[in-house]
């Protein structure tokens, strides 16, 4: 009789955990015959070296699979992110993504949850690819006491001297803009007032816009006109229902003024009405934008004003500043004239005072000094007096003639 062989149940036991393991590295080859193709005809460069074409999906679902090896799907993964790179692929770049924000998100999201089936490592590497999608622009974890920067890659398709749009087909520049309102609605405005810098001016956003673009200002002002305008259907997805424009005027800009534009309206201001409230705005520097003027004549006239996009305003309390300030600097200078005037005074008086009470000392130690005898009370003659200034000599030589006597 025939003796089984002991290793024979193993293998047929082994078997069946192998088949997804050659399943899977079937798949590999045929993605890899799939995506590299070899580019006809190549004129500059040797046969063997030919650059492949790439589709970037097929690419992506390369390194997909390639993730999923349980002993080193992780460095095979990020082999593969990096190859991506490379400019004879070009499926991606880390840097200047040509996916829309929606298309970036679901493919981050589809990595985290393909992550999320590996073995060993996983809860780390969920955290890793969390924060690692929320710095590559796919999510942002939202922290309302933090200003977070506009991305960079937005930052350079906003362009001075336009018309601020709202059409969804602006392409990027209307996707910057988004973008931005959405950062300042979920930024409060505690996490502004502290990030902000107090040192810029506006003739320094209105003569060098770029360098300042995306960082937070401090703006004070009052405020002339509020105007209300519908959100983009993107940002009501976002929680953005309604846009507010506010005209702030700076005192030392004179005419020109900021547009404001907020998520939020200020509490007791009035809507699409003049008004003069001293208000005080933190947010970001947009752009400086072409507005048409009320006072303009002509039909092609428009004026410049820097844009800032924040939160919302601060409106001081009723009772804590003037309802004009331009009286203020008058009632302080007053003040200071009275305070003045009556230190001058004061000088005055006391240097008077002074001057009479030594006077009155010196005319004192005179009186005291002086001696005076009456000519009546004395018997004594006064002396005799001659004419001549000097001893008077004789002609021969002699001895002097005595004075004569009066």
């Amino acid at each position: 009789m025939h003796e089984r062989s002991p290793s024979a149940p193993r293998s047929r036991r082994a078997g069946p955990r192998l088949v997804p393991w050659y399943a899977l590295v079937a798949a590999v080859l045929g993605a890899t015959v799939g995506v590299g193709q070899p580019v006809p005809d190549p004129q500059d460069r040797d046969p063997f070296f030919q650059a492949p074409s790439v589709q970037p999906a097929y690419f992506a679902v390369l390194t997909l699979g390639g993730g999923a090896n349980p002993s080193v799907g992780a460095f095979q993964c990020a082999d593969m992110l990096i190859a991506g790179t490379h400019p004879w692929i070009t499926a991606w770049d880390f840097y200047e993504p040509t996916l829309s924000p929606r298309e970036v998100t679901s493919m981050g999201a589809t990595a985290l949850a393909a992550h999320g089936t590996c073995f060993g490592t996983t809860p780390l590497g969920e955290v890793a690819l969390i924060l690692a999608g929320e710095r590559g622009g796919c999510w942002q974890l939202k922290n309302p006491e933090e200003v977070r920067p506009i991305p960079p890659y937005l930052l350079k398709e906003i362009r001075d001297g336009k018309l601020i749009s709202s059409q969804t087909d602006n392409g990027k520049p209307f996707e910057a803009f988004v973008e931005t309102i959405r950062l300042a609605h979920e930024t409060s405005p505690a996490a502004f007032r502290r990030a902000a810098r107090r040192d810029v001016a506006f003739n320094q956003l209105f003569r060098y816009p770029d360098d300042y673009r995306g960082q937070v200002v401090h703006v004070e002002g009052r405020l002339r006109l509020l105007q209300k305008d519908a959100a983009p259907a993107t940002l009501k997805l976002a929680g953005v229902q309604d846009l507010y424009y506010a005209w702030v005027f700076d005192e030392m800009a004179g005419d020109n003024p900021y547009c404001v534009v907020l998520t939020e309206a200020p509490a007791n201001v009035a809507v699409n009405q003049k008004v003069n409230q001293r208000v005080t705005f933190d947010g970001y520097f947009y752009m400086k934008r072409r507005y048409k003027a009320e006072d303009s004549k002509k039909a092609n006239e428009y004026r410049d004003a820097p844009v800032l996009i924040g939160h919302s305003l601060a409106v001081p309390a009723v009772g804590a500043v003037p309802a004009d300030g331009s009286a203020d600097w008058p009632k302080g200078m007053l003040w200071g004239f009275l305070a003045l005037a009556a230190g001058v005074m004061l000088l005055v008086g006391g240097l008077a005072y002074w001057f009479r009470w030594n006077d009155a000392q010196v005319r004192r130690r005179l009186t005291a000094s002086r001696q005076f005898v009456d000519p009546a009370t004395t018997d004594e003659e006064p002396p005799a007096w001659s004419l001549t200034s000097g001893p008077a000599f004789s002609e021969d030589g002699g001895e002097p003639e005595p004075p004569r006597e009066w």
